[in-house]
């Protein structure tokens, strides 16, 4: 006999709470690949958006995903992987990258990250446990290798930042301060002679001999 359920009842969850499942799926394996390999394109694509709007002089809009936000959850309008690919070198050439020669490298292997997330899309065996897992670690370590490349040059410009904003003040901490020149120095007034005063003592001795 079957059980009539109210539809108070449905929209409180009890129904919900009723279910079990009678078997276990035969594909756990290849669903939780597929989850790791969205979520690896995911954290690529995040770096990507955060170099580019670093590069840039930028902060990354607030509607861009974070790095382990799901590709879902970006905006609708957010650029393409290929169109943030695209602005990463001439970005890092703005902001004087001094390996770009590496970056354009990783760029054109980059390139690929969307042929391994379309790997879930295909049918099995082309997308086996085996394919969806080596997509996912390709797409690892195309994420470490940007993010190991960009990191080191975001570290040294902030080195050369902090070294310059610190000459300054060690320059006035010894006196040497280039905002307050030195004020010209006035000519000394010489003090009068003595032979004036002695020339003028025989003028003094004659008119008192002519009293």
């Amino acid at each position: 006999m079957s059980t009539q359920w109210t539809d108070d009842e449905v929209r409180h969850g009890e129904l919900s709470a009723r279910i079990v499942p009678v078997r276990r799926r035969d594909d756990t394996e290849r669903a939780a690949l597929i989850v790791d390999v969205v979520d690896a394109f995911a954290r690529l694509r995040g770096s990507l958006v955060r170099f580019v709007a670093l590069f840039a002089d930028a902060q990354p809009p607030a509607a861009y995903p974070a790095a382990t936000a799901h590709a879902g959850h970006a905006a609708v309008d957010s650029p393409r992987f290929d169109v943030l690919l695209a602005a990463l070198v001439p970005s890092a050439e703005r902001a004087r990258f001094r390996r770009l020669a590496e970056l354009r490298g990783l760029v054109e292997r980059v390139t690929r990250a969307e042929t391994f997330r379309d790997v879930i899309f295909a049918a099995p065996p082309s997308a086996g446990t085996a394919a969806l897992r080596e997509a996912a670690l390709s797409l690892e370590r195309l994420d470490a290798e940007l993010i190991g490349l960009c990191v080191e040059h975001v570290l040294e410009s902030r080195t050369r930042d902090t070294l310059a904003a610190a000459r300054p003040s060690k320059e006035a901490a010894n006196g040497h301060s280039p905002e307050a020149p030195a004020a010209p120095r006035r000519a000394a007034r010489r003090a009068p002679t003595r032979h004036a005063a002695v020339a003028a003592e025989p003028d003094v001795a004659v008119a008192g001999s002519l009293l």
